[in-house]
């Protein structure tokens, strides 16, 4: 009975380490390249206060876990979303927007959403954005970052979230996006945009990073394994 025991032990944790694999997961990386279409940094978040970001290049990079959140997946649609907003996790593992060799970052953990599109007769469109709030209890500072691209006379994006690609606006497809930095004060109840802007995008490239089960298995196996050999000793 002991050995059939630490058999059975080895092939139970196998199956709950298998089990808990998530089969769909995916870390997928998102960079966008462009010019700032419009803006001004009053604050200096960007560099030197009081400046005009109009011209300058961007780079903006998101991080997603796309098993996190609100998910969905069909052939024509794919999201994850989610945050403190919704009331569920986030599936951002962060963002950064650098304008000009200055990066800030941005959480995602308000809310944050990585989207696709493509039905094949409407055009197709990729959205990736993330928010931040944060309120100490006298001031409340909002930060977000927010980059689509949308593909119009048969230019194709994909649809599915968790697909490696390239695309620029040479090919057809149009970007827009957009960053603000602000505060208010509730004391004197006064809101300002602090640094804030359009982003046009030429390039963005999405790679994506499947985990596989595979060092879970090796790991199941190994107990697998071990236990053989204590019944065998047995």
């Amino acid at each position: 009975m002991k050995k059939l025991l630490v058999t059975s032990s080895a092939l139970t944790l196998v199956a709950r380490l298998l089990a808990c694999a998530p089969a769909s997961a995916a870390i997928v990386n998102v960079t966008y390249t462009g010019t700032v279409g419009s803006g001004y940094d009053t604050t200096g978040t960007f560099g030197s206060a009081n400046t005009d970001l109009t011209g300058l290049s961007f780079v903006s990079h998101y991080i997603f876990d796309t098993s996190v959140g609100y998910t969905y997946s069909s052939p024509t649609q794919s999201y994850a979303e989610g945050g403190i907003l919704w009331g569920n996790a986030t599936p951002s593992l962060g963002a950064t927007l650098t304008i000009d060799g200055h990066t800030v970052s941005v959480s995602g953990d308000q809310n944050a959403a990585i989207a696709g599109r493509n039905d094949g007769s409407r055009g197709s469109v990729i959205v990736h954005w993330a928010r931040d709030l944060i309120d100490n209890g006298i001031t409340v500072l909002v930060g977000y970052v927010e980059n689509g691209m949308y593909g119009y006379l048969g230019v194709g994006l994909p649809a599915s979230i968790d697909t490696s690609f390239t695309a620029d606006t040479s090919a057809g497809n149009i970007s827009d996006g957009s960053f603000e930095f602000s505060s208010y004060d509730k004391n004197a109840r006064t809101f300002s945009y602090d640094t804030y802007g359009q982003l046009t995008a030429a390039t963005v490239s999405v790679s994506v990073d499947t985990p596989e089960p595979a060092s879970i298995a090796l790991l199941g196996a190994g107990l697998l394994g071990l236990g053989l050999v204590r019944r065998r000793r047995a």
